[in-house]
């Protein structure tokens, strides 16, 4: 593995290490705390941020990976940390289960979405850490710890969102739901009715997204309910989501014309006029949640305060306007409740999360920087797995537990062995 997946992160490692179990990953973690070196874990490499970067060991954990136990009268399953979602989805349906929410994409690893504060959306749905009910994991001294809710009550919260810092998860155990069908209903609407309406569209089913392209007046809202209807074939013709190489081919080459400023409001009401149309989808929850591998695109995304939304969206469509930034992709409005979670996005709150996103470099960094600047004026706390420039000065006043979860880094790894350049501009 040369690059993460948008190739914007190069990894110089010197040494690539599959583990073959956990007794063979404490033993290279030892080795290399004796020998003053570092590791970092990648799993299918989708963050954007440089959190898999390593000049020594990058370990990958795909053989660490499968259901080890699934207990129905609990409903939970342990399954390997380097497990794939989209592997999961199909042993999990097979087995009776589904996740109880899921982001859009399949790619990840189970460990690599949980570390990040990978999510979905739905008002009264957690993160993907949310369902995290116990982890095993190799500390920085190769030693092997076996956490749960109720054996670590005081610091349980810690684990789940940690950036690989405070170990390398070997084992995830999640509770899940019992397999069930979503029906997607897809509807376009004014940008501004949208907005008004905002408060109840999250409400008013038990998933709800919305998407939007810059210099359009519409958008595209996604209202998704448990359903027991029969599975439905989707649209043949969808630009972002179906699983068509022509459309993804197609709309690769749209974004490439973006590239080229004065085209983009004229290519993002194309695709608008194309993509934004009344549709119900209905499937197995995976199938509903997650959609192929879109083209290679920049991406930041910030977790606001639920209260924050309307003004932040306008306040974000106003930005891209008035700078002329040429933003060729959509813009992507999720839900999630709060989490008690120490390093979670959304910790102690329920949140938007409002994305920033852009395919090509051109005025990337430009939009980066505004971006950035307005979501911070709405006490935003970025997406560890995506791009964001800041550093170890806001994070404490964001993170009540900031300090807590510094004490509790260097009682796990004193001499941080699952550091890099990121992790010490974050924790200093």
């Amino acid at each position: 593995m040369k690059s993460n997946w948008l190739g914007n992160i190069p990894f110089q490692h010197k040494h690539f290490v599959q583990p073959e179990n956990e007794n063979q990953l404490a033993e290279l973690v030892f080795k290399a705390n004796q020998q003053g070196e570092k590791i970092r874990v990648v799993g299918a490499g989708h963050s954007w941020s440089p959190a898999c970067s390593s000049r020594d060991y990058l370990i990958n954990l795909d053989k660490l990976s499968g259901i080890k136990v699934m207990n129905s009268s609990q409903h939970s399953a342990s399954v390997g940390a380097g497990s794939r979602l989209k592997d999961l989805n199909h042993a999990f349906w097979g087995k009776g289960y589904a996740f109880k929410n899921l982001g859009s994409i399949a790619e990840q690893s189970i460990a690599g979405a949980i570390s990040t504060g990978t999510h979905g959306s739905g008002i009264a749905f957690g993160g993907l850490s949310s369902s995290v009910s116990g982890l095993k994991l190799v500390d920085g001294q190769g030693n092997t710890h076996h956490f749960t809710r109720e054996s670590h009550p005081e610091t349980f919260n810690a684990f789940p969102v940690s950036l690989g810092t405070l170990g390398i998860f070997t084992e995830v155990s999640l509770e899940v739901s019992p397999a069930y069908y979503l029906r997607e209903v897809r509807k376009p609407m004014d940008f501004d009715e949208a907005m008004e309406q905002l408060p109840e569209l999250m409400q008013s089913c038990d998933h709800f997204k919305l998407w939007w392209f810059p210099y359009n007046k519409k958008v595209q809202t996604y209202s998704i309910q448990r359903s027991f209807e029969k599975p439905a074939v989707k649209n043949a013709f969808n630009l972002l989501r179906e699983d068509s190489a022509f459309a993804q081919g197609f709309f690769a080459w749209l974004l490439q014309l973006g590239n080229f400023r004065p085209f983009v409001p004229f290519i993002n009401r194309f695709i608008t006029g194309v993509q934004f149309k009344n549709e119900t989808n209905v499937g197995r929850s995976f199938e509903v949640f997650n959609m192929v591998m879109p083209p290679r695109h920049h991406e930041s995304e910030y977790a606001l305060p639920i209260e924050k939304t309307v003004e932040a969206c306008k306040a974000l469509r106003d930005l891209i306007h008035l700078k002329k930034h040429p933003v060729n992709f959509i813009t992507e409005l999720r839900f999630v409740k709060g989490d008690e979670h120490w390093l979670s996005p959304a910790y102690g709150r329920d949140v938007c999360f409002l994305g920033g996103y852009m395919a090509g470099e051109s005025g990337w960094m430009a939009f980066l920087k505004d971006y950035e600047n307005l979501m911070l004026s709405f006490s935003g706390r970025p997406h560890w797995g995506k791009e964001f420039t800041l550093g170890l000065q806001q994070f404490p006043l964001s993170y009540p537990r900031w300090e807590d979860f510094k004490v509790l880094r260097k009682q796990f790894d004193p001499n941080g062995v699952f550091s890099n350049d990121w992790t010490d501009a974050l924790f200093g």
